[in-house]
């Protein structure tokens, strides 16, 4: 990868993250979860020295609970805006980070921009490939 030219005097370039939660991503995982549950309250069941009947009182709470929280936590994914989830701010990179990606060291930017905001990995990827991107359309 041919590396960039960076004209250290340059006042950085601000930046207005438009970065978009993962939801698909947190839905499917949500969907594995309650999979994952009722199969346990399944494997339970048939246990035979304390395994209760599917129909049993218990049995059917736990599958409930198992299912709303499932419900649930899909339910507020999707209800959470795009600016809430957000935690790199708008502005211009930190200098260590936009060295970092400048110099082609893309993984380690995306870990310092992490550790600096506190962002997720699947922010802080979205506003480096960003940033790169940004940056490769000046030069062309």
């Amino acid at each position: 990868m041919a590396e960039v030219p960076v004209d250290e005097s340059a006042p950085p370039e601000p930046f207005v993250n438009t970065a978009t939660p993962p939801r698909g991503v947190a839905t499917v995982g949500m969907v594995a979860v309650v999979v994952f549950g009722l199969l346990m309250v399944w494997l339970a069941s048939i246990h035979p020295l304390w395994g209760f009947p599917l129909t049993h009182p218990v049995a059917l709470t736990f599958m409930g609970l198992i299912v709303l929280t499932g419900v649930g936590g899909v339910v507020h994914v999707w209800s959470l805006s795009d600016e809430a989830w957000r935690k790199v701010p708008d502005g211009p990179l930190s200098a260590e980070v936009r060295k970092l990606a400048d110099a082609g060291r893309k993984f380690d930017a995306i870990r310092r921009l992490r550790e600096e905001t506190g962002a997720g990995l699947s922010e802080a990827h979205q506003v480096v490939e960003r940033y790169l991107a940004g940056r490769a359309s000046k030069c062309t």
